[in-house]
């Protein structure tokens, strides 16, 4: 909320303008709102939050596209291409993808709870060694992946600056 704000400062008052906004209204309204669903009992195995998540997490999505979509439509073209963001030297490049995969890594921070929640609510604690392994070898292979990636971007790189 913060950050629509300022902008709308910067859009009306210019970018010399000081527009900083505080956050304490927003961590208060966070609190008010968070007393009455604490008091909600069991709300973790409610079968609607978990439909309501679903369809925000697709509607996030949607929204996402959408505006990616009618960006590429107003500016009448494709900005970008395979690899990315134009680099003037390989190091920056790599700089750059790295500080992507970093970001990546940063928001699958969790997926390893979620994955193991889910688990937890649905397989009987008997097999959950194989369900550790499991998981083991379902985070090398995304580490893996993310690997090639950075591989194949900093090689297309390479090859644009060579040319």
């Amino acid at each position: 909320m913060r950050a629509i704000q300022r902008s709308n400062c910067f859009h009306n008052k210019g970018h010399d303008a000081p527009c900083e906004f505080g956050d304490n209204l927003y961590i208060l309204l966070f609190g008010v709102i968070q007393i009455p669903f604490s008091q909600i009992p069991n709300f973790h195995e409610m079968e609607w939050l978990s439909i309501f998540a679903a369809i925000m997490s697709f509607a996030y999505t949607f929204i996402g596209t959408a505006l990616g979509l009618a960006k590429v439509i107003g500016d009448g073209r494709i900005r970008g291409d395979i690899t990315g963001v134009s680099t003037t030297s390989v190091a920056e490049k790599v700089w750059l993808t790295s500080q992507a995969v970093g970001d990546i890594a940063f928001a699958y921070t969790y997926n390893i709870i979620l994955l193991e929640i889910e688990i937890a609510q649905t397989v009987r604690v008997e097999v959950e060694d194989d369900i550790m392994v499991a998981l083991e070898v379902v985070l090398l292979v995304e580490v893996v992946l993310l690997v090639v990636v950075v591989a194949v971007v900093v090689a297309g790189e390479e090859a644009a600056v060579v040319k």
